[in-house]
């Protein structure tokens, strides 16, 4: 990648214009544009469209009441849709849908050693217990079979170090999320509408509703802070575009999610002033700023 510098008008971002008519129309600084709309190389952007061929396909499947493939929801309430069900006597849906949030956050899987402490972080002799192996059973019967395969969809595969547990083609919205940010950088102008998408996963917090007594295992890799971030930067990027196309509505919907995500950051609080700046909104935008100045502990 490489950094457009302010007198390229018509480079292939997904922010095309020239850096300076973006820092002059919308809440946004050259840095900004920068790096959240690189420049991609040809030989790059061929790569990562080959490599997402299937996205169209999942996002379909997603959005498909009817797909039996398991669905989990981590940006916003975690929840998980599956074909399987839950024992009727002991469904404990909140502990196995924290299992599957965690098994669907390891793309390369983890061994029973990494399963058995990151759900039982209290109990250094965990590994080898029945309980282990029983949650993954309940966990596997509940995700199903994939019709296209044959296989659950979470399998036992032996590793290098023991049993892996890896979930495989199920259904994960912040997959998609990041899928779609990588295709939307990398196809230039038309790119805009890639993002659009990835914000329409978000309903909320990422992770929020989650088992009160668990979900240690954040801790360690801070996902729901890295997930509320990155939709903070493709909330930015969507504004941007719409406050230079003179579309403050859109604009402000974009800068919305990233609220909705739990975003305490300026940025989306910028993105909404400078939206119902454009719009007459005068009472509106001194709210904002002062929503600023608080998180900066400035007094009025």
């Amino acid at each position: 990648l490489h950094l457009a510098s302010a007198d390229d008008p018509t480079p292939e971002r997904v922010l095309p214009l020239s850096i300076d008519t973006y820092t002059e129309r919308a809440a946004t600084t050259a840095h900004d544009v920068q790096s959240l709309a690189p420049v991609i190389p040809d030989e790059r952007r061929d790569a990562v469209r080959a490599s997402l061929d299937r996205l169209d396909a999942d996002l379909a499947d997603w959005y498909d009441p009817t797909s039996t493939r398991p669905k989990i929801a981590l940006l916003g309430p975690v929840q998980v849709t599956a074909a399987g069900q839950l024992p009727e006597d002991k469904p404990r849906l909140a502990w196995h849908t924290e299992v599957v949030a965690y098994l669907a956050t390891r793309p390369r899987g983890a061994t029973a050693e990494q399963y058995g402490t990151a759900l039982w972080p209290d109990d250094p002799d965990i590994v080898g217990k029945s309980k282990v192996r029983q949650s993954v059973y309940v966990v596997r019967r509940w995700l199903g079979v994939n019709p296209s395969t044959g296989r659950d969809y979470l399998p036992t595969n032996p590793g290098v170090a023991g049993v892996v547990y890896r979930i495989e083609d199920a259904l994960v919205d912040a997959e998609l999320f990041r899928q779609l940010r990588l295709r939307g950088v990398s196809r230039g102008a038309d790119g805009i509408h890639d993002l659009q998408a990835a914000l329409n996963l978000v309903t909320g917090a990422p992770f929020d509703q989650r088992r009160p007594t668990g979900y240690g295992w954040l801790a360690e890799e801070a996902l729901d802070h890295h997930y509320t971030a990155t939709i903070v930067d493709v909330a930015h990027t969507v504004a941007t575009h719409h406050l230079t196309e003179s579309d403050p509505e859109a604009a402000a919907q974009a800068a919305e999610v990233a609220l909705l995500a739990g975003s305490c950051e300026d940025t989306p609080l910028l993105d909404l002033a400078a939206a119902c700046e454009a719009r007459g909104m005068d009472a509106e935008v001194d709210t904002y700023v002062r929503r600023i100045l608080h998180n900066h502990d400035v007094d009025e």
